[in-house]
């Protein structure tokens, strides 16, 4: 039990520091509105206080009269005390008391108000009404008379209003407020509402004896109350109070009517809403000056404003007419003249229109500091319009020029590279790129010129073999190594994977590719990311309003519960918002499992080595993984994962700036159409309660007056504040960025699937080149064949012949044997046989 009392008194405690720390803002927020207006209105007071004592003599006479007839109304009431004492109740002799106190407290500081002066004498003839009261009717009882209760309580009330908190408890709360115990913020809404009003009546009081001031007074005292007024408005601006000086000048304009030339008045005045941000209310007073006012010194300087503000608002066809406007008023004389041509130059230039272009900026002096901007503008021109010899001239003779810094300097080099890269002459592109100096903001485009020039001058080869990229690479992989966030790391990584690819390097060529095609990917996380961050943002928003209302109506469990959801969501906006600056790295996570898999690789290879007994092998894998192993464990990748959660951008931050680029720009759009739609909106709205307004003066009916006049003021108010967001929304601007991820992504894709085709391509050649190398192999391998087949046969014939011979010699010789043999056996029986000679021996055919 104690433990959840423990609990109670905590939350309560938490529940009061919010509640006073929210009021808190409350008033610091009311205060900052509010400080300008009361010094607005302390001036006015000053003003008038100033030409009253100048048009009274003796102001002494007045304090000693005023103070005299307050003495006798002091008497006046004590003898009506005496009165009224016996037949008063307790209500009526309290209203006298106080009134006598209030009367010597006056008496006593000194201070002269005659408003003061008006509620004690309206309190004095109350006392009269409820003396003839009594004098008609002895046994009558003052206090249950219902009208004159009803002026009692109007008397008290005037009371409140101009001294403040009573002291007696004739100004106490009633019983129901008694009971009820109010907030930190109940009191603020009472006081916030009360100022208002106290403010809205010292207002009206300062108009009314203004009027009167002006309705009785002599052109002379007009004319004084006029310059003291112009004065303090130009006082105000030269100080710098330009929102001071904007409420003088707006009520110069509105009392002081009768002004013939107001030219001066408007042009200041909108020199101060020029000053504060609000450029359509200045560009509305700049306008009413020169339409109403034409042949005005200040002329001018006020379309030169005008020139100014329709070219902040991109308004470049209306700024035309007003530069054209301003060329019949200007003089060579003015210091700012160089400066709206430029302008005015730079506008033509946004609307392609190039002609006028070089019309207004050929008008620059050479002596003015815009010169050169100007020169440079006038070249740019020219290019625009494929100008390219008029361009170049403008932008050698800037070269020339004593004086020019060096950045210009490097941009006009820059330029001229261009001119003669689109004319190709790459050698002279090359020579004008060896003068920009490395320490040039843009060197990065530098780097991508001279990547392309060279990539050209390659190309230009006939002889595909003599062709050498290796300065394109190296200009190339300087590109990327020095500028990864530079907008061209896409277009650069691009153009190296071509390269790669025409030199037959598949894989660099894949992995530049791939490197790019990726990109889109991230680029549509990142989206993602920002959606998911705008839905919690207007989250936060609803939820910090449930705190705000729970805080104001004292729900003490509404206000916990929205403020653990406000911390839930808050948490997650922070992990969205800004996951790409979390330490958690995804690329070197990435960087550590591509490591890894190099590593897998290198095993497996050895092992293959060790099957094959390649020892040159196995050793080169040995030392390369070995190398690898010592990057992994060296490489700082933390354990725990940020409270950002892991960075998904570090990898591709081109993406997440184009998505961020974009998303910037589409809610800078979005704040212009808005602003200008709600803007449009107030402006009608203030005319509707100014119509309003005159309708209750009209009627009399002055409390709803100062309702319509409080509204139509805060209706101002706010209306201000949308000009101001709408001329900052514009001062943003929508920014440029050439990272063209979807343009190299889709080219990166293409190059994917044309290194792949290629690759396919290439195999089918190589299958075909080896099919015809098989045939002819086999044509060679069939002529061989025959050949010793042919050869075989005539072998094949000799050895029978030389078969057929040895066999024809082996029976000579069977024969002779046996002829031999016969010989002997016959001549050894048959000796006359022998000796007969014409016997002929038997023949042995084959």
């Amino acid at each position: 039990m104690n433990l959840r009392a423990q609990n109670e008194t905590d939350e309560d405690f938490v529940f009061k520091a919010e509640l006073e720390k929210f009021v808190k803002s409350k008033i610091t927020e009311l205060g900052k509105e509010a400080i300008p207006k009361e010094k607005f209105l302390i001036q006015q007071m000053r003003m008038l206080n100033e030409e009253i004592r100048q048009r009274v003599s003796y102001t002494g006479d007045v304090r000693d009269r005023y103070f005299d007839n307050l003495q006798l109304k002091l008497d006046e009431i004590n003898n009506l005390k005496a009165r009224l004492n016996r037949v008063g109740g307790g209500g009526l002799i309290s209203f006298i008391n106080e009134l006598e106190k209030r009367i010597e407290e006056t008496i006593e500081t000194g201070k002269i108000d005659f408003k003061r002066q008006k509620v004690f004498e309206d309190g004095i003839q109350l006392l009269y009404l409820a003396e003839e009261m009594v004098n008609l009717d002895p046994n009558a009882r003052v206090e249950d008379n219902p009208e004159l209760t009803k002026e009692l309580r109007s008397s008290k009330q005037k009371f409140i209003n101009e001294f403040g908190e009573s002291s007696s408890k004739i100004f106490s709360s009633s019983s129901k407020s008694r009971n009820e115990k109010a907030s930190i913020f109940d009191l603020f809404k009472q006081w916030k509402l009360t100022n208002t009003y106290k403010y809205e009546v010292r207002w009206t009081d300062v108009q009314i004896v203004k009027n009167k001031l002006l309705r009785n007074s002599t052109s002379d005292q007009r004319d004084r109350m006029l310059r003291r007024e112009l004065t303090n408005a130009a006082t105000l601006f030269n100080f710098g109070y330009y929102k001071q000086a904007d409420k003088s000048f707006e009520e110069i304009n509105y009392r002081f009517n009768q002004i013939n030339n107001k030219d001066d008045i408007y042009y200041y005045w909108a020199e101060s809403k020029f000053n504060l941000g609000q450029y359509n209310a200045a560009y509305d007073l700049y306008l009413r000056m020169v339409e109403d006012y034409p042949t005005s010194s200040l002329a001018s300087a006020a379309y030169a404003k005008l020139i100014f503000i329709t070219f902040h608002f991109e308004k470049y066809n209306e700024l035309n007419r007003f530069y054209n406007e301003y060329e019949k008023y200007a003089s060579l004389n003015d210091p700012a003249y160089d400066a709206v041509l430029l302008v005015a130059a730079n506008a033509a230039y946004n609307a392609n229109n190039y002609e006028n272009v070089v019309n207004i900026s050929v008008k620059v002096r050479p002596n003015s500091p815009d010169y050169y901007d100007a020169q440079f503008l006038l070249g740019k021109a020219y290019c625009g319009a494929e100008n390219f010899d008029q361009a170049e001239s403008v932008y050698s003779g800037l070269l020339l020029k004593k004086g020019l810094k060096p950045e210009l300097r490097f941009d006009v080099l820059l330029r001229l590279a261009y001119i003669n890269f689109e004319q190709e002459l790459y050698p002279k592109v090359l020579t004008i790129l060896d003068q920009i100096n490395l320490n040039y903001y843009f060197y990065d485009q530098v780097l991508m010129t001279y990547s392309w020039t060279l990539y050209k001058m390659e190309l230009a080869n006939p002889k595909v073999i003599n062709r050498d990229f290796t300065l394109v690479i190296e200009y190339l992989k300087k590109m990327i190594d020095e500028y990864a966030e530079s907008d061209y790391f896409l277009e650069a990584k691009t153009l190296l994977g071509y390269v790669y690819q025409l030199e037959e390097k598949v894989n660099s060529a894949l992995n530049e590719y791939d490197y790019v095609y990726k990109s889109r990917f991230t680029k549509e996380r990142s989206d993602d990311m920002i959606i998911e961050r705008d839905s919690l943002k207007q989250m936060l928003r609803t939820t910090e309003r449930l705190v705000e209302k729970a805080l104001a109506t004292r729900k003490k469990a509404a206000f916990k519960k929205a403020k653990k959801v406000n911390s839930h969501l808050n948490d997650l906006y922070m992990k969205v918002s800004y996951n790409d600056i979390s330490s958690s790295s995804m690329a070197a996570r990435n960087e550590v499992r591509r490591v890894a898999a190099q590593i897998h690789e290198l095993d497996r290879i050895k092992k293959v080595a060790e099957e094959k007994g390649d020892v040159i092998a196995l050793n080169r894998a040995k030392i390369l993984r070995s190398r690898l192993m010592r990057v992994l464990t060296t490489f700082p990748v933390e354990n725990t994962i940020s409270p950002l959660g892991l960075n998904y951008f570090d990898e591709h931050p081109l993406a997440r700036k184009e998505s961020m680029i974009e998303d910037q720009n589409s809610k800078v759009l979005a704040m212009r159409s808005r602003s200008e739609e709600e803007r449009t909106a107030t402006i009608k709205k203030i005319a509707d309660i100014e119509s309003d307004i005159n309708q209750a003066k009209s009627d009399k009916d002055y409390s709803d007056l100062i309702h319509l006049e409080i509204q139509r003021d805060k209706f101002k108010r706010f209306e201000q504040k949308l000009d101001y967001l709408k001329s900052y929304s514009y001062s943003l601007g929508l920014q440029d960025s050439y990272v063209d991820l979807q343009r190299w992504s889709d080219f990166g894709g293409f190059g994917i699937a044309n290194v792949n085709f290629e690759l396919k391509n290439l195999k089918s050649k190589k299958m075909s080149e080896y099919n015809d190398q098989i045939v002819k192999i086999n044509s060679i391998l069939n002529s061989r064949k025959i050949l010793i087949e042919h050869k075989i046969q005539l072998i094949e014939g000799e050895i029978n012949l030389m078969t057929r011979k040895v066999r024809q010699q082996e029976r000579l010789r069977e024969r002779e044997e046996l002829n031999r043999k016969f010989e002997e056996s016959y001549f050894d029986t048959h000796t006359t046989e022998v000796e007969d000679t014409n016997i002929v021996p038997p023949e042995f055919n084959e």
